[in-house]
C-alpha cells in the first residue's frame, strides 16, 4: 500500500526470523538484515536517524526491529563499552537479576528513541512523521515456554502507541482493546485514506463484533501434547483461557474446554488477577466466552482446513 503511494520502504532488523529467505525483504527498496542480536552491527535508533537523512525530501517509510529487550539481555563487545556489565550477571539473567537488566535495556531504548524525537524537531520534520511503537509480544519476563500458562500477558497485552503526523487524512480512535498487529494496517491505511480491501474486511479478526476483545492461540502446551490447543480472550474486565484437545489432520475440535479459568482485571496492580479462578462464581459470564471462543476455533479450522500448512 506503502509503495503505491510512492513511499520508499527501508528495513532494519534483528534475529533469523527476519531474514530475507523467507519472505520479509519483499516490496522493501532498501533491506539491512544482521542475524545475531549480540552482533556490533545491529541496526539501533541511530540507523533510522542515518535513513531518515540520507532520503530526506522523499516520502519514505522505516520500519526496524528493535531488539533491546530479547534475551540475551547481556552483549558484549565494543560498541558497548565502557558500558559493559559485570560479567558475573551473565549467570544471573535468570533468576532475580534479569528484571534489573530488562529496566537497564528499557532506559536505553527510551533514551535513544527520545534524541531520534528531538532531532525530528530540530529539522522541522517531528509535525510531518507518523511513528508507530509497537512489540512483536509483550513483556516476558514472567513467561516460560511450555510452562502451565504459556498465554498470559507476553502473548496478548502488546504495546501499540501512535503518534499522527498532519498529513494523515484520518486518525483512528483508539479502543481499549486493542489487536496491534491488526491495528496497525487499518492506521496506516486510514492516514492514507485508504478503505480496507474486502478480503480483509470479510476476516473474523476484522468483524466489528470482536472490537472489544483480543485473542491469541498457541499449542506449546506443556508435554508438547500434538492435540492440545489452548486460547486467551480478554477485554477490558476479564481474561478467559481454555484449553482444548484439536485433531489438526482433520481440522476439527475433538474435544472442548479440558480446563477453563476466568480472571478479573486488578485495578490496583493493573493487571489480571490470575490467582483467584473466578469461573465458578461468574457461569454465565464464562458461558458467553466459551460461546465466542467455539465461534472463533471454528472459524479458524475452517481456513486451516483450506490452506493446509506446508511441511519444510
Amino acid at each position: 500500500i506503502l509503495k503505491s503511494e510512492g513511499f520508499f520502504n527501508i528495513f532494519g532488523g534483528t534475529e533469523s526470523r527476519f531474514s530475507s529467505k523467507v519472505g520479509w525483504a519483499r516490496d522493501f527498496d532498501h533491506y539491512f538484515h544482521v542475524f545475531e542480536k549480540w552482533s556490533e552491527s545491529i541496526p539501533k535508533v541511530d540507523w533510522i536517524q542515518r535513513a531518515f537523512q540520507n532520503y530526506k525530501g522523499f516520502n519514505k517509510f522505516i520500519m526496524i526491529h528493535l531488539d533491546f529487550l530479547h534475551e540475551p539481555l547481556v552483549a558484549f563487545h565494543d560498541l558497548e563499552k565502557p558500558r559493559t556489565f559485570d560479567l558475573s550477571l551473565i549467570d544471573k539473567t535468570k533468576g532475580d537479576n534479569t528484571r534489573q537488566l530488562y529496566f537497564e535495556q528499557l532506559k536505553l531504548l527510551d533514551y535513544q528513541i527520545g534524541v531520534f524525537m528531538s532531532s525530528l524537531k530540530e529539522q522541522n520534520e517531528y509535525d510531518n512523521t507518523a511513528i508507530i511503537l509497537t512489540g512483536d509480544h509483550g513483556a516476558g519476563i514472567n513467561w516460560v515456554k511450555h510452562n502451565t500458562y504459556s498465554l498470559y500477558e507476553e502473548r496478548i497485552r502488546v504495546p501499540l502507541t501512535v503518534k499522527y503526523p498532519l498529513w494523515s487524512k484520518n486518525n483512528l480512535s483508539p479502543s481499549k482493546i486493542s489487536n496491534s498487529c491488526f491495528e496497525i494496517y487499518k492506521i496506516i491505511s486510514a492516514m492514507l485514506g485508504k478503505a480496507l480491501p474486502d478480503y480483509f474486511e470479510n476476516l473474523p479478526q476484522y468483524n466489528k463484533k470482536y472490537n472489544d476483545y483480543a485473542f491469541a492461540e498457541t499449542i506449546m502446551n506443556p508435554n508438547k501434547e500434538f492435540k492440545s490447543h489452548k486460547i486467551a480472550v480478554i477485554n477490558d474486565k476479564y481474561k478467559y483461557v481454555a484449553w482444548n484437545k484439536i485433531d489438526w489432520n482433520f481440522s476439527k475440535i475433538e474435544k472442548s474446554f479440558v480446563d477453563e479459568k476466568l480472571f478479573g482485571w486488578d485495578e490496583n496492580k493493573n493487571t489480571f488477577n490470575e490467582n483467584q479462578n473466578m469461573l465458578e462464581d461468574k457461569m454465565s459470564l464464562a458461558k458467553k466466552y466459551q460461546e465466542l471462543t467455539k465461534e472463533i476455533i471454528n472459524q479458524n479450522l475452517t481456513f486451516h482446513k483450506q490452506y493446509k500448512p506446508e511441511s519444510f
